[in-house]
């Protein structure tokens, strides 16, 4: 690759012919570009348009800095696309940048071999993975405080028209209105019981959970985790994992709820978790 930026810098080479990976990282502008194709064989042999991003990227060595006012491109059609696919690409927006960057265990030993514990976190805090999910976090946080000041304006309005009036709002039949209160007043009662019988489930399964984990001579375990988004872990699917440990807190009465397990999961993470995030257990095989 850098021979051949050298060779057509210096005017050795009059044309390269290049993929479209090639065409897109190699440092050597030209006075033309020509894209032979809108498509690339995929998978199975299928074709697929070239992404908006890719285009731009061949599309721009067009133009030499200090030679060339204007680059040109050219663009042939094929049997497989034409004029309407190439305005299709042209004019979509471009596509989202994504970082496919993950420290693997090589990589991790090479660095605490030259930097230090702290170096090595402040270099992978530069990298653009951190960069993209510390901004998608503040899009979700000013999303968020939308949402919350939508609801707020809702519940605001809600009160003017909030059944625990003793008077029917304005244009609203009376009828319809005791009507409407009675319902609210039931829907009020059948959220409660459901509430009641949601805890109750919730105390049984863990109950059961706990039985079936004594029963099968407790850990090691292989167990599939429930971690909900909200705790703030990185999975909210279902996970494999293995339960190496089961901690009871003393006292007469043993609360399932009370119980911490220890699970290593499929993501080389180690979790602490109660019974209620065990999804599934894996009977073992006579």
């Amino acid at each position: 690759k850098s021979m051949v930026e050298r060779l057509y810098q210096q005017g050795l080479l009059k044309v390269v012919f290049a993929t479209e990976t090639l065409a897109a990282g190699i440092n050597m502008p030209a006075r033309t570009v020509v894209l032979s194709t809108m498509s690339k064989r995929g998978a199975g042999g299928s074709h697929s348009l070239l992404t908006t991003n890719l285009l731009l990227q061949m599309a721009g060595r067009a133009g030499r800095r200090g030679f060339d006012s204007t680059g040109q491109v050219v663009v042939v059609q094929s049997p497989f696309e034409g004029p309407q696919d190439c305005s299709l690409i042209l004019n979509r927006s471009p596509e989202s940048l994504t970082s496919h960057f993950t420290p693997s265990y090589g990589m991790v030993i090479n660095m605490l071999a030259s930097r230090s514990l702290e170096e090595s976190k402040a270099l992978v805090q530069m990298s653009f993975g951190v960069y993209l999910r510390g901004r998608e976090a503040e899009q979700r946080d000013r999303r968020g405080l939308r949402l919350r000041a939508k609801v707020a304006e809702i519940e605001s309005r809600m009160q003017d028209i909030s059944p625990e009036g003793p008077e029917a709002p304005q244009g609203v039949d009376t009828n319809t209105w005791e009507e409407w209160k009675k319902m609210e007043e039931r829907l009020r009662e059948e959220k409660r019981l459901l509430k009641t019988i949601r805890k109750q489930a919730r105390k049984a399964e863990q109950s059961s959970l706990a039985a079936n984990i004594a029963t099968l001579g407790g850990p090691p375990l292989v167990v599939c985790l429930r971690l909900p988004s909200k705790a703030g872990w990185p999975h909210m699917d279902l996970l494999p994992a293995l339960l190496v440990d089961v901690k009871e807190e003393q006292g007469e009465a043993k609360d399932p709820a009370q119980v911490t397990l220890t699970a290593f999961a499929a993501d080389n993470r180690w979790y602490s978790v109660s019974l209620s995030h065990i999804s599934a257990i894996h009977l073992k095989s006579k």
